[in-house]
């Protein structure tokens, strides 16, 4: 039961995205040179990231779930 849960946020989380990218006109993954919009995420030691702090830099996101 909890595969299948998690397989459908899953599901639902990439169907999201593809959806955003399709109203914003993108038909690919960005590129190297591509604006992405400016946004901010609280890290583990309760700072605050964002990433126009790191402008000109490589970013890496990593996204995972315990579940």
């Amino acid at each position: 039961m909890r595969r299948g849960i998690s397989f459908l946020a899953g599901t639902l989380f990439l169907l999201a995205g593809a959806a955003s990218a399709w109203a914003e006109g993108r038909t690919g993954p960005y590129k190297v040179g591509d604006v992405v919009e400016d946004f901010s995420l609280p890290t583990v030691d309760g700072k605050t990231f964002r990433l126009s702090d790191h402008k000109g830099k490589t970013v890496v996101l990593v996204f995972f779930a315990s579940w």
